[in-house]
């Protein structure tokens, strides 16, 4: 690739020349016979140039015979280019083709791309240029065999020119998957423009959406592991310090060695480089061995980021590393297994984040982030499977549509489930176990190769024993998840069963159909606290469908852990019990957790009567702990706080909707004194949270819903903590896990607060401060500054990487929040399309703003709305988001007629 770099005039020209070597035995094996025409990705922005020699492409034969080729057609839906040579070139005779390309660098944040930036010491504007090429974007950067199954070598050479007027600097770096290769450097010029090169080593064999390349002035730091076997660096753009690279490079230096160890296999490249990038629109990209990332995903200050940015940030530097074997090393057949990558990581991370943090006990931490929104996700009729059929996943759009909660989320917890059943262990992490040796087994035998599947679940099987392929067949190729019930067959007998659950409510399961899924489970009871293991694998009944308890007293708990993929209904007596053994402190917060976010789905689908949702809500207001572990009710706290958050959204124009608030309000008031939050807080003026890690998650997310519950105590503190730094600014002063609320508070109270935010927001330079005050002005809930944040989405205050989640807050404020949010997507939308880029997958991407604001409805009348929106654009608005909205609408609506009543006289009874 030649990049012409000019800063000054912006613009940035590419010219390339790619040659592609085919391997006669693969060629052959694909072809039906000689054929003049072959067909190549190629980005709707890349032109080909016709330079060759007259031609657009050749071919040279391995007989040395050159064959020129045209373009004689172009796909559009496919990307994909049809070459037409003067002669017909018969399987496996073809030693390469030839192309010549160009194009202008854009800001899309696909392909080759720019991201702009501004320096924060000079006031100067700046160009950084990178790559995002998952899943089909590879073809906008060169042309290609672009799919994850046509694996191949890479020999890149990178040249780049600056005109003499604006020449480079002492931090201008690029960078590539692998190292430069020996004498790899060199540098020319001509008086009125410098030219270097930059030639790197020859990849392994990997997949196109891998390859990534880094343009640009850059800061680093640097370490090794292995004993100097293998380079690791971590950049960011040459302004930042490098403090902030420090922790992301002490991360990943445990955790290589540590997946090393886990997968049985070295790392197989010289170097791995992590690189912030300015302009992101993911998380985070596995590009084998140059790893990018948004920069809240990499970088950080101990001065800026919250406890749960250093968590974040650990555990999406822990995914992207785990990708380097599972994902790169082997890598999924086509993209409908695309949950062999993603769920594989999003378990991974979780031990990753253990190696490089253990004081996080980052397990502990996988209910709650992981399962139970996986659960919600896929909980609706227009859910689709793991695995999806590759007939569904041919177009761009219909692949990134896979990028969601049940892919990642969804796949993670299916894995760890099984893990669990097989080492009859949820807790183990490195440790060596069955699903450990089978996972090795795989990655062995597929190495530099791509599986399906099946295959993996073979490999499964061959190491264990175990028919692990007909235990998740249900899993993978059927979406939504089962139910079990629990029902008394005499005073002291419970039987199990199973049925298909969604939030519309539940389904049957007949024995002599394929209706039931091979679940794994652990339960407690109360004079068994080690949890014992059981698999139902039928619809229930029999002998094995029985559980014992010892007396009127006892209880039995399952899904120990929240281990497994489904939820659990109790008779009502029960779940009585065990609102008890949550406010006594015997159940812990983990399995606390699990009660509140299964009564709370239970709920919704018509499963179970509001007043035992609220009766666990009152529980974990009166939780107590005998061995003083209070410090890790985070879990239970998150899965109340959310639970009472939708019910009083769904019930804002009841009866009893203040009544509902001010019980949600003193709820988080008593928690606030059982864990001593307000001394705590007060004793430093917020200037730090004592205590370990799971203590300041507990703590912030109680001073979060203080403010978003309205807690007086909790209000005013907040708003004195701001007036304590308001004539200095040196709101650095408090503590990263507050300071978010703090400033909501503020941008709140009306206009001359939202202006003190807004100017706080437009100075601000590092990314965690930006998103904390950029959150603070989506969360107004007065008409006239819920517009002002609106109107900000269409200039340049909201990078257009941010416009989804701005809108995504706007809409979550409050019902006029939605409404306003709503009624600008319908007439701003070609706007917002154009600002975000609009393509294919930026727009699809757009209906994920559309499914979040338009499923808060609670009017069924909305519905015919949203239809008519989604008529208009449903080339991006994929028919499944539609009927997910549809139904989470009509489930709000029926919230509200099944539920109100029985809410307003639980409150009447239970008063504060």
């Amino acid at each position: 690739l030649d990049v012409a770099w000019h800063e000054a005039s912006q613009e940035f020209a590419v010219d390339g020349r790619v040659v592609i070597h085919l391997d006669p035995e693969q060629s052959t094996a694909k072809a039906g016979g000689p054929s003049r025409c072959m067909v190549v990705h190629v980005g709707q922005n890349v032109q080909l140039a016709s330079s060759l020699e007259k031609g657009e492409a050749k071919a040279v034969g391995r007989d040395g015979e050159v064959v020129l080729g045209k373009k004689i057609g172009y796909n559009e839906t496919s990307a994909q280019v049809i070459l037409e040579f003067d002669e017909a070139l018969g399987a496996g005779e073809v030693d390469s083709v030839e192309l010549l390309f160009e194009y202008d660098l854009g800001k899309e944040m696909r392909g080759f791309y720019l991201s702009e930036y501004e320096d924060p010491g000079s006031g100067d504007t700046k160009m950084m240029a990178s790559t995002q090429f998952e899943a089909a974007d590879a073809r906008r950067a060169f042309p290609c065999f672009d799919e994850p199954g046509m694996k191949a070598t890479f020999d890149f050479v990178i040249s780049v020119s600056k005109p003499s007027s604006s020449p480079f600097n002492e931090h201008f770096e690029v960078l590539f998957n692998t190292p430069l290769a020996e004498n790899g450097y060199s540098s020319s010029g001509d008086g009125s423009s410098e030219v270097r090169q930059y030639t790197f080593e020859r990849t392994p064999r990997m997949s196109t959406y891998l390859v990534a390349f880094v343009l640009g002035d850059l800061t680093s730091v640097t370490s090794n592991f292995g004993n100097g076997r293998v380079q690791v660096s971590v950049y960011a753009t040459s302004h930042h310090a490098k403090e902030e690279l420090n922790d992301a490079l002490a991360s990943a230096v445990k955790i290589l060695p540590a997946y090393e160890k886990l997968f049985g296999i070295e790392f197989p490249l010289k170097k791995v480089d992590l690189v912030a990038i300015p302009s992101f629109e993911a998380g985070a990209m596995e590009n084998w061995g140059l790893i990018t990332y948004r920069e809240t995903s990499l970088l950080l200050d101990s001065a800026q980021s919250s406890d749960s940015s250093v968590f974040g940030a650990t555990a999406t530097i822990a995914h992207e590393l785990a990708h380097m074997w599972f994902g790169n090393l082997v890598t999924m057949e086509w993209w409908n297994d695309l949950f062999l990558n993603e769920g594989f990581a999003a378990y991974v991370e979780y031990i990753g984040t253990s190696v490089a943090k253990p004081e996080f006990d980052a397990l502990d931490l996988f209910a709650p982030y992981t399962i139970q929104y996986a659960l919600v996700s896929d909980s609706y009729d227009a859910s689709h499977p793991t695995h999806v059929p590759k007939g569904d996943t041919l177009s761009n759009l219909e692949i990134d549509d896979l990028f969601d909660g049940i892919t990642y989320d969804k796949g993670a917890s299916l894995i760890r489930m099984l893990r669990a059943f097989l080492a009859k262990d949820p807790s183990h992490l490195l440790e060596d176990d069955p699903f450990i040796t089978g996972l090795r087994h795989y990655l062995k035998k597929y190495s530099y190769s791509n599986a399906d599947n099946n295959q993996f679940w073979s490999a499964l099987e061959e190491s264990t024993g175990y028919p692990v392929g007909q235990y998740m067949e249900r899993w993978i190729t059927e979406p939504n998840y089962p139910l079990l019930q629990l029902k008394w067959r005499g005073e002291l007998d419970l039987e199990l069963s199973q049925v298909p659950f969604q939030l519309s409510g539940v389904g049957t399961c007949e024995d002599d159909s394929q209706d039931a899924w091979w679940v794994p489970f652990g339960y407690t009871a109360r004079d068994n606290v080690e949890a014992q293991w059981k698999v139902l694998d039928k619809c229930g009944g029999g002998a094995d469908s029985i559980l014992h308890l010892k007396d009127e007293t006892d209880f039995v708990k399952l899904n120990h852990l929240q281990t497994g993929f489904f939820r659990v209904n109790y008779p009502e007596d029960l779940w009585r019990r065990l609102a008890d053994n949550i406010a006594s402190g015997a159940l812990s917060s983990i399995d606390s957790s699990n009660l509140v976010d299964d009564a709370y789905a239970l709920v919704e689908a018509g499963e179970l009567t509001a007043d035992v949702l609220l009766d666990l809500a009152k529980a974990v207001g009166q939780r107590r702990n005998s061995e003083s572990s209070q410090e890790y009710d985070y879990q239970v706290w998150y899965a109340a706080v959310y639970a009472l958050n939708a019910m009083h959204k769904k019930l804002e124009d009841s009866s009893c909707a203040d009544t509902l608030k001010s019980f949600m309000s003193e709820l988080v008031s008593r928690g606030a004194s059982t864990y001593n939050l307000v001394t705590r807080l007060q004793s430093n003026s917020g200037s730090d949270i004592p205590g370990d890690f799971q203590t300041r998650l507990l703590m912030a997310s109680l001073f979060s819903a203080g403010i978003s519950f309205e807690t007086s105590e909790i209000v005013n503190m907040a708003l004195g903590f701001y007036d304590d730094q308001s004539q200095t600014k040196n709101f650095v002063a408090i503590d990263p896990n507050l300071r978010g609320n703090v400033y909501k508070v503020e941008a709140r109270s009306g206009s001359e607060g939202y202006e003190a935010i807004l100017d706080l927001y437009e100075s601000a330079s590092d990314a965690h401060e930006r998103r904390r005050l950029f959150t603070a002005l989506a969360s107004v809930k007065e008409s006239s500054l819920i517009e002002k944040s609106l109107r900000l989405v269409l200039t340049d205050s909201i990078d257009s990487m941010d416009v989804r989640t701005f809108l995504y807050r706007t809409s979550g404020s409050s019902t006029l929040g939605r409404q306003m949010t709503w009624d600008f997507l319908r007439e701003k939308f070609d706007e917002i399309y154009i600002k975000v880029n609009g393509d294919d997958v930026a727009s699809s991407r757009l209906a994920g703003v559309v499914n979040s604001v338009a499923s808060g409805f609670t009017d069924v009348d909305r519905i015919e709305e949203v239809e008519a929106f989604c008529s208009k654009y449903d080339a991006w608005i994929p028919l499944s988001t539609l009927e997910k909205i549809k139904q989470k609408i009509t489930s709000n609506s029926k919230w509200a007629e099944r539920h109100s009543e029985t809410v307003c006289k639980w409150l009447e009874d239970n008063p504060n």
